[in-house]
């Protein structure tokens, strides 16, 4: 397995827009795709305009594959 983790900074203030919009729009959309999440991470305390969050693949090819867009 090879799991994808990508960081993505949120401008200041934004963070729960952002995330509602993740959520019914994003998300669902690359579920659809064949993206596997395996985690979504904000903080409580400290920079709060980060989140983490990581795919899992069964494979480099199955990755490759799924994250080209043509």
């Amino acid at each position: 397995m090879i799991v994808d983790a990508r960081t993505y900074t949120v401008a200041a203030g934004k963070m729960a827009e952002f995330l509602e919009k993740y959520e019914n729009n994003g998300l669902p959309l690359q579920r659809r795709h064949g993206f596997d999440l395996a985690g979504y991470f904000t903080v409580e305390t400290g920079p709060l305009n980060q989140v983490v969050h990581y795919w899992k693949w069964d494979s480099a090819a199955r990755r490759k594959k799924r994250s080209t867009w043509s």
